[in-house]
């Protein structure tokens, strides 16, 4: 007994340290998409407002692009080099790309380098960031206590609702001691600013990390040909894993992302109380997470993911149409709490479930990839699509159809990866 209370604290800690580059995207990202109009004005002025915020979110799509390329490039240097090695690499690329959009002089002061320089930084961002989630998942799971890797990899997804906290409190507390013509002019930095105050500090932090036992104890480490050959090799697992995070990554980006320009834009909530529901959909996650998590231990991924999926499919137009019909903050909050649920519940499960399908030799880059393509192709371009779908329909749930749609591709993705033998995840790659 004394002895596993002495590693208690040890194992928390190693949460914590290999966890803090993603509170750091997340950070990133949530503040470039909520501020995307003052950024637009400082580095994109054309005169026209529509055009310049176009132009703005471009660019943050850009990174989503760059996921890909990193998840091929530094997943498979983690899966050869190692994962403290790796996750430290991926952080410094994270935080030049921080630094860029915070200092970065605007258009008036600098003319067209000011663009150039922060299409680079979210560039860089999106690079790293096409690895750290699956760097930090696998990492988690390969240190994990037997039977419990579905609690330890939640941590990784919790990380990240910690960082939409902060920020959406940051953003509320701005956005009620400062005029909007100050956030406009030069406000919209100081949560950058923050960001970057706290990179030395979670850099000295991840340098502290050890290597995985199971990682030390590989002996052969593939080369990138070797890797880019296993996943060439598996590619149909790839695209199985891609399928069962496109329910993630579109539910996530549309209860966090979006949702504050659906609330400001479409249901006119005002500003502080979008960052209000922001926040409160963040902690919701942030407690769902690993109780989801712990339960995937119990009773199994698939079973979760099924259920899940299926609920989503069933409820998430459903439950949209009833707030458009009935606009408030509590009903939204209501709505937003809901799917909140569907999301942390399904990710839960799903993002174990991908570290285990993968081949351990490219686990990594198999993952990254896996979730970058998700990301790129469809989470991405979610606010995108809900626009696009509200316009069409001119219905204002439409939303709701985009998040149904990629429960449907989950739910495909689990009868795909779990047919053969539901009691394993290891299927698709034992194919010839």
């Amino acid at each position: 007994m004394p002895s596993s209370n002495t590693k208690q604290p040890s194992r928390l800690a190693t949460v914590l340290r290999v966890t803090s580059g993603n509170f750091l995207e997340m950070f990133d990202f949530f503040l470039y998409g909520f501020y995307a109009p003052y950024i637009a004005s400082t580095f994109f002025p054309s005169g026209n407002d529509t055009a310049s915020l176009m132009l703005t979110f471009a660019t943050f799509g850009a990174g989503f692009l760059m996921r890909p390329v990193g998840a091929v490039i530094l997943g498979s240097y983690i899966d050869r080099i190692g994962r403290r090695k790796g996750l430290v690499v991926t952080l410094a690329i994270m935080a030049l790309g921080t630094v860029l959009i915070a200092f970065v002089p605007g258009y008036a002061s600098i003319g067209l380098l000011a663009p150039a320089l922060v299409l680079i930084g979210r560039l860089l961002q999106g690079f790293s960031a096409g690895v750290e989630m699956g760097g930090v998942s696998v990492y988690l799971s390969e240190m994990a206590t037997p039977g419990r890797k579905g609690f330890y990899v939640s941590w990784q997804s919790a990380s990240q609702q910690a960082a939409i906290m902060a920020a959406a409190l940051i953003g509320y507390g701005l956005s009620r001691i400062l005029t909007l013509q100050q956030i406009h002019d030069w406000a919209w930095r100081i949560p950058f600013f923050i960001g970057c105050l706290i990179v030395p500090v979670i850099f000295v932090i991840r340098r502290s990390l050890e290597e995985t036992a199971e990682f030390q104890h590989r002996r052969h480490r593939p080369t990138f040909r070797e890797i880019v050959r296993s996943i060439a090799a598996n590619w149909r697992l790839v695209l199985a894993g891609m399928m069962m995070v496109v329910m993630t990554t579109v539910s996530f980006y549309l209860i966090t992302v979006y949702a504050p320009t659906y609330g400001k834009s479409v249901l006119k909530l005002d500003a502080g109380q979008s960052l209000l529901l922001t926040f409160c959909v963040g902690l919701s996650n942030f407690i769902w997470l690993p109780v989801m998590g712990a339960l995937s231990d119990k009773v199994g991924r698939r079973p979760l993911l099924m259920a899940f999926t299926i609920l989503a499919m069933l409820t998430a137009y459903p439950v949209l149409n009833w707030l458009v019909h009935d606009v408030s903050f509590g009903t939204m909050l209501v709505a937003e709490l809901w799917l909140s649920f569907l999301y942390a519940s399904y990710n839960a499960a799903a993002l174990v479930a991908l570290t285990e399908v993968m081949p351990p030799e490219v686990r990594t880059v198999g993952f990254s990839l896996a979730y970058s393509l998700a990301t790129a192709l469809f989470g991405g371009f979610t606010p995108l699509v809900s626009t696009w779908l509200i316009d069409l329909t001119d219905d204002r749930a439409a939303p709701g159809l985009w998040m149904a749609a990629a429960a449907l591709c989950g739910l495909l993705s689990v009868l795909m990866v779990y047919r053969r033998d539901p009691a394993t995840v290891r299927m698709l790659a034992d194919t010839p």
